[in-house]
């Protein structure tokens, strides 16, 4: 038995041995397998999703997708030729998924390769092309404005070299992978609805070409309410100003917009902006028997709410007159108010314009009952031209405006008959619209800037007398536009040449002789009228309702034969006066009257007359200011 128990300890002894080498063996070799890890089996995966993002003219960014667990890195290729480089021109550590290619050469195509590699090798290559080139210059003045149920994106397109424009948006600082909308090129505005409302959005905007995308510009938005829009929009006219009421139904704006105008049309822009809790208004510088329409809107940071409206007319008041006279003068007059303390006038052929393209002419005088402004000027008869009364109490102001339109144009041609030695007639079909003709004529082809003579509205022919014999001469015939208390603008006039026969009208008898008169304006003195000088005048003194008649007498020296009077009006002219002569200068006898003189050049056929003296005696003026002469001539042809 002890004999057993021996042998089954030795066997017992033997085994214990013989496990503690097999597990010491096992040790040692997983100790060997750690120190020299095993070679991988195959080069790793190779990655997906390439995107060439082309940057600049000589940058592109290259961007993958990495598929492989098992890289050493990335190796990225690129080249000019479609033949992959012999060694990568960037190395990248594992997990890589960006590489930027810079330094190229522009509207070039160039290839690209990305590989992943381990011990094994290199993968299968995720290839592209790409052209760099420019690409557009980035939107500028990115806005937001945003509605109770829209936000729309308004921009600068800075760029001439798009194709168009993505537009991103989200609720979060990432900008999307794919543009919530694309647009044409030249857009500067989108529209987005649907947006959720109370919700802050991120806004991206991008120029892109064929070479890519420009930098985004960025902008938050939000949906909110815009304020309520006011009521009870109440207008209440002036004298001179108009005042506007409303009720304030807001308690989130920022202000309100005012905008008024006179053709009903709201303009682009306020004319007043106002703070928040704003409930009137008030202008000044108004027209005259004009309406005005206003728009009334409360506004936020958000947007604008719908406009309250009204309408108002302002007092009736017109000019009293406002029209061109024949010679020349054009002629304005208002019956201004009882308490304004200034009047001024304008006048322009841009109805915008008004006390910009003229400085004002200034009439003071408060209280007065009627005032007045006669001026020369070369108005283009092709244009229409307003003119504006500025009455002025304290610093209120109000625009009294009207305007002239050219004449209507005249139709047919002009008929020119030869009946004398020193007359043509004229004649011409009627045209309607018109309040008179104006009769023009000149030895140059250049048409007079003052009709020669005017004859009233469906008059159809005129004599042309006193002319210089066998003289060539050109003549106008006008129709003219209606003005308030008289005749406006002549419209596009008819031409016509024609010679008159005959000698001349011989020498002018009265040149040098002796002259007086009923009285001078400063040193217009009558010698000036016998001077054959046509820039110098005799001039009479004038007041209003006073120095009437006004007369001139000139002395030939000795009696002697005449039949023409000619005289050389300058703006101030006779209206109504005679011609007279005397033997000794004590009595006169009238030998011509008018009261219809036209100012210009009036050459008058008196008869054959003997005497030493000729006298014109003015009774009525045709202009506020007393009668002048450049030169009073006297012929015997």
């Amino acid at each position: 038995m002890k004999n057993h128990l021996l042998v089954f300890a030795s066997i017992k002894k033997h085994l214990f041995i013989l496990a503690s080498i097999i597990i010491l063996s096992g040790i040692i070799t997983s100790c060997d397998a750690g120190s020299a890890p095993a070679i991988p089996a195959s080069p790793p995966l190779s990655p997906e999703g390439l995107v060439l993002t082309i940057i600049d003219e000589n940058t592109v960014d290259i961007a993958w997708a990495d598929t492989a667990t098992d890289e050493t890195g990335y190796n990225v290729y690129w080249s000019d030729t479609n033949a992959l480089p012999s060694s990568p021109n960037v190395q990248l550590p594992a997990d890589s998924q960006t590489c930027t290619a810079g330094s190229l050469t522009p509207l070039t195509t160039y290839y690209f390769w990305v590989m992943a590699y381990n011990d094994s090798g290199e993968s299968s290559a995720l290839s592209g092309t790409a052209t760099p080139g420019p690409v557009p210059a980035a939107p500028g003045n990115l806005t937001v404005t945003a509605t109770e149920t829209l936000i729309t994106l308004d921009w600068t397109d800075n760029a001439d070299d798009e194709t168009g424009y993505n537009v991103f948006w989200s609720t979060s600082a990432a900008k999307p992978g794919a543009p919530g909308s694309s647009l044409p090129a030249d857009t500067v505005s989108c529209e987005i609805p649907g947006l959720a409302p109370s919700t802050t959005y991120h806004f991206w905007v991008e120029a892109f070409n064929d070479y890519g995308s420009s930098t985004a510009a960025v902008i938050l938005g939000t949906l909110k309410s815009a304020p309520p829009s006011p009521d009870n929009l109440v207008v209440s006219v002036g004298t001179y100003r108009i005042n506007v009421t409303w009720n304030d139904n807001a308690v989130n704006e920022t202000g309100y917009d005012v905008y008024w105008s006179i053709d009903g049309i709201k303009p682009a822009d306020p004319a007043e902006q106002l703070a928040a809790d704003a409930t009137a208004c008030s202008i000044t510088g108004i027209y005259a028997n004009t309406t005005y329409s206003f728009w009334v809107e409360a506004k936020n940071d958000i947007g604008t709410s719908s406009a309250a409206t009204g309408e108002g007319t302002t007092i009736t008041k017109t000019f009293k007159e406002l029209f061109m006279e024949p010679n020349g003068w054009f002629h304005m007059a208002v019956h201004t108010l009882t308490d304004e303390t200034d009047l001024n006038f304008y006048w322009s052929d841009n109805v915008s314009d008004m006390g910009i393209s003229n400085d004002p002419v200034g009439v003071s005088g408060a209280g007065a009952d009627l005032h007045y402004w006669t001026l020369i000027n070369n108005f283009d008869s092709t244009k229409t031209w307003h003119f504006w009364a500025e009455t002025v109490k304290d610093t209120d102001t109000l625009y009294i405006h009207e305007k002239i339109e050219p004449g209507p144009p005249m139709t047919g041609t002009l008929a020119c008959t030869q009946a004398g030695d020193s007359r043509i007639d004229l004649s011409w079909e009627d045209v309607s619209g018109e309040s008179a003709y104006n009769i023009y004529w000149d030895k140059s082809a250049v048409k007079p800037l003052r009709p020669n003579a005017s004859v009233g509205a469906d008059v159809t022919a005129f004599s042309a007398t006193s002319l210089d014999p066998g003289t060539e001469y050109n003549f106008w015939v006008s129709a003219v536009s209606q003005g308030i208390g008289g005749a406006g603008f002549p419209g596009l006039s008819i031409n016509e040449t024609q010679s008159t026969t005959g000698s001349g009208l011989g020498p002018n008898l009265a040149l040098g002789k002796t002259a007086v008169c009923s009285s001078v304006e400063g040193d217009n003195t009558a010698d000036k009228a016998i001077d054959g000088n046509d820039g110098s005048r005799w001039a009479s003194e004038f007041t209003d309702g006073g120095f009437l008649p006004a007369w001139i007498i000139i002395d030939l020296g000795e009696s002697m034969d005449f039949s023409v009077v000619r005289f050389k009006w300058e703006t101030a002219y006779a209206k109504s006066y005679t011609i007279e002569t005397s033997g000794d200068g004590v009595g006169f006898t009238a030998v011509y009257s008018t009261t219809e003189g036209t100012g210009g050049t009036e050459t008058i056929e008196v008869g054959t007359q003997n005497a030493r003296y000729i006298k014109m005696n003015c009774t009525e003026r045709g202009t506020p200011w007393g009668p002048s002469l450049w030169e009073f001539e006297v012929f015997n042809p």
